[in-house]
């Protein structure tokens, strides 16, 4: 007997053993643990419908779809239901620019308007805009805003190459490369890009160069497409007909739990997929590939282009890549670890479903990888936050925030603080190396065991001219806010002070239900004042500046601040524009 027939003999004895072996990445026990805990956590979330995927190198390994995918029509969840994935969508946009710059046609770090010259934006900083390159866009730090919102939703999206030229009338928020702002914009220039080189739509340039390679049958970026098998998305517990977005290369992919995991496979084989080569591994390590180590304002938030690379951590991995869909009626997660070639997809249809999306791709994760008895990496550095900082000083605690919740005011009480922010209050307790531990009191006795505030740890540090208040969570620091001063009013910014409405609805505001807006000035400050839909009648106070006699910018540093709303005149009338959206003066205060 020949060596070869040798081998095919054993082979042949053997195979079906070793497809079971690779195949159970998960054993019986844990995937029923899995079970329980998903229909636990939709229970508890009221989700509607969840689907998941488990990657083990170039096996699916297990997929399964649990709930409704409409709970009306009673069509049960599947892995081959589609799913509107939101942000899940900028993992292909990326991996096609870089199969251009594979091939030579777009370098990473040349300017965008190389390509783009119909492409610049307004700008307040030395840094300009057209020096924008492709990788700050694929890494989120081409300092563009996160969002525009008029005509996210609509029936006749705009098409990219008018919507991108129309951004020259728009500021950036902040200079390239100095700051991680997440950014659907950024996204669509990308997106633009790919028109042009690609020289076809953007959803046919994505289906010709990825999806149809991949096999990725169920996934399409085309809104035109058969949508059959699109589930019902659900905000709050009401059903919502899936929304046609504008910003197709940052969110407009329809796609399920097996598809997604093909994607993740090509990347675990290093680029390949049936023996074609989509990508070189040069470029999938270049995606997670820390991109911004450098970047003092990022702290410990690392991202590689597209994927997130900090905030999930498991003992036997060195690196976690993960992203997030956090949009309005759907939520999601692709969460990979490279180094071990295990992969989770999780896909929901519900709008209050985020912490059930991070419950189950987490418990996933671990027990994949605790089933692989893996060794225990080293625990990362401690950041420079806990590294023995010098304790602050009340003057350096004290002050007004700016952050992404609104405005945060933090005042010294004996010996700890109070935080007033959304009409709340929060105690802030002095600990060691110069943090404080937050406490959230009902009706300021009282003591409440808020899961996410015990793992929180606060402190405020000066970095790059930026006064700011850092959050402390699982051994890494994030910027939080940035402390603003008062600011001096003008007569005519004084003449416009009232309550604004908007002056057209679209299908967003409508969905939450979004009201009127306070312009305020008050203690030296000048305040957006509005209720946050659904939130349990939170106010959010947005402090801004004046620019200029017809321009304020929000206060702080980072996602949705440092943006720019501008007084336009209409019909002889003034009116307030912000994102695209109109606002007309209704009231005085």
């Amino acid at each position: 007997m020949t060596h070869h027939l040798r081998y095919v003999l054993i082979f042949t004895l053997l195979a079906p053993a070793l497809r079971a072996s690779a195949a159970d990445a998960l054993d019986a026990a844990s995937r029923e643990a899995i079970r329980e805990l998903v229909r636990k956590e939709m229970k508890a979330r009221d989700t509607a419908a969840l689907s998941l995927a488990v990657i083990d190198d170039q096996q699916l390994s297990w997929t399964e779809g649990f709930g409704y995918a409409d709970r009306e029509r009673r069509i049960a969840a599947r892995p081959d239901t589609q799913y509107a994935v939101g942000e899940l969508s900028m993992l292909l946009t990326a991996a096609a620019v870089l199969q251009y710059v594979d091939q030579g046609t777009i370098g990473l770090d040349q300017p965008v308007r190389h390509w783009l010259p119909e492409f610049s934006m307004r700008s307040r900083f030395a840094l300009s805009p057209q020096t924008i390159t492709v990788r700050q866009l694929l890494s989120h730090h081409g300092g563009l805003p996160a969002m525009y919102f008029h005509g996210l939703w609509t029936p006749t999206p705009e098409p990219l190459v008018s919507f991108v030229a129309r951004l020259r009338e728009e500021y950036v928020a902040a200079p390239p490369g100095a700051v991680q702002i997440p950014s659907f914009l950024g996204y669509d220039v990308l997106g633009r890009l790919l028109e042009v080189v690609c020289g076809r739509s953007f959803a046919d340039c994505l289906h010709e160069r990825l999806l149809q390679p991949l096999g990725m049958n169920d996934s399409t970026f085309d809104p035109r497409a058969d949508g059959r098998t699109l589930a019902m998305h659900y905000w709050t517990d009401k059903p919502v007909p899936s929304q046609t977005v504008r910003d197709v290369p940052a969110a407009g992919l329809r796609s399920s739990a097996a598809d997604l995991a093909r994607f993740v496979q090509m990347l675990f084989a290093q680029g390949r997929v049936d023996g074609r080569a989509l990508l070189t591994p040069r470029s999938v390590n270049e995606m997670l590939r820390v991109q911004n180590a450098d970047v003092a304002l990022d702290f410990d938030s690392r991202t590689g282009l597209a994927w997130r690379l900090s905030g999930v951590r498991f003992p036997q991995a060195r690196r976690v890549a993960w992203l997030n869909n956090e949009a309005p009626f759907s939520r999601g997660r692709v969460l990979i670890v490279p180094e071990h070639k295990l992969g989770v997809v999780v896909l929901t249809n519900s709008s209050g479903s985020s912490e059930a999306v991070q419950h189950v791709s987490e418990r996933l994760m671990q027990l994949l990888l605790e089933q692989r008895r893996l060794p225990v990496v080293a625990e990362p550095p401690a950041t420079a936050l806990t590294a023995g900082s010098r304790a602050p000083t009340r003057a350096d605690i004290e002050g007004d925030y700016a952050t992404v919740l609104g405005l945060i005011r933090v005042r010294a009480s004996g010996e700890r603080y109070r935080a007033e922010l959304l009409g709340k209050t929060i105690e802030l307790f002095p600990q060691p190396v110069g943090l404080l531990a937050p406490e959230y009191r009902l009706l300021g006795l009282i003591p409440i065991p808020i899961a996410g505030l015990r793992e929180v740890r606060l402190a405020v540090a000066d970095v790059a001219g930026h006064h700011l208040a850092l959050a402390h969570v699982r051994n890494t620091t994030q910027r939080f806010g940035e402390r603003v001063a008062p600011v001096a009013l003008s007569d005519a910014w004084r003449r416009r002070l009232g309550v604004y409405r908007a002056v057209t609805r679209d299908p967003l505001l409508d969905l939450v239900k979004f009201g009127d807006v306070l312009l305020t000035y008050r203690d030296g400050l000048l305040l957006f004042r509005y209720r946050v839909p659904g939130w349990l009648g939170l106010v959010v106070e947005v402090p801004v500046r004046p620019a200029s006699d017809t321009e304020l910018v929000s206060e702080g540093i980072g996602w949705m601040l440092g943006e720019t709303a501008r007084v336009v005149p209409r019909d002889g009338r003034e009116l307030l524009r912000y994102s695209g959206y109109e606002f007309r003066l209704v009231g005085r205060p």
